[in-house]
């Protein structure tokens, strides 16, 4: 049990000007659960990569293989294959083959995706080939092929061919092959190129 945000990757947490170039993560796994007690804050990312990237340079040339679990967890989740949570980062010429399964959890909002799980900055030329799985009881659900929710800037050349099943009991869904949810609120948001071949079978009550 953690008391705070808890970030969860190769590296956890990278900062402003960080690089991480030409990598290869083979045969990972990443296992957690996290029970809190009622009303409890913070946020849990997690990526095999970066579990939280917070005005990276750039994020460029890299591929993960493996697994994410996520298991019994009641509080925010942002998961995302390759990088959790990423924030005014420059991410280019990313592949990830691992799976993600969320399984019995009763989260408050929840951000899923195979290359990120939430962010805003430029994506350019990513791939997805894993597939998600997700059980939730939620209030928000977002879930997305290449990212969860994109808060704006470019996004170019993504593909996805991950498989994307969730059953959720859910006040708010939102789920797509690409994008889960591109947030409105940002004008600047562009998205071209991007080509999604996965199935997206969703089984939502609220």
């Amino acid at each position: 049990e953690f008391d705070s945000d808890v970030s969860i990757g190769l590296f956890g947490c990278i900062g402003k000007n960080a690089e991480i170039k030409n990598l290869y993560i083979k045969n990972s796994e990443i296992s957690v659960s996290d029970k809190r007690k009622e009303d409890s804050l913070g946020e849990l990312k997690v990526g095999i990569l970066v579990g939280s990237a917070m005005q990276a340079k750039e994020i460029k040339n890299c591929v993960v293989d493996g697994v994410i679990n996520i298991y019994r967890t009641n509080i925010n989740v942002i998961v995302g294959g390759i990088i959790g949570a990423q924030k005014s980062s420059e991410l280019s010429d990313l592949k990830n083959i691992a799976r993600i399964n969320i399984n019995e959890s009763d989260c408050k909002n929840s951000y899923i995706g195979g290359i990120s799980g939430n962010g805003f900055g430029n994506i350019k030329n990513v791939y997805n080939y894993g597939d998600i799985s997700c059980t939730f009881n939620t209030y928000i659900i977002t879930v997305g092929g290449i990212i969860g929710e994109y808060s704006g800037s470019e996004l170019v050349s993504g593909f996805n061919s991950g498989n994307i099943e969730t059953y959720a009991n859910s006040d708010i869904a939102k789920i797509g092959g690409i994008i889960g949810n591109l947030d409105r609120s940002s004008a600047l948001s562009k998205v071209y190129g991007c080509i999604n071949m996965g199935n997206v079978p969703s089984y939502v009550t609220t």
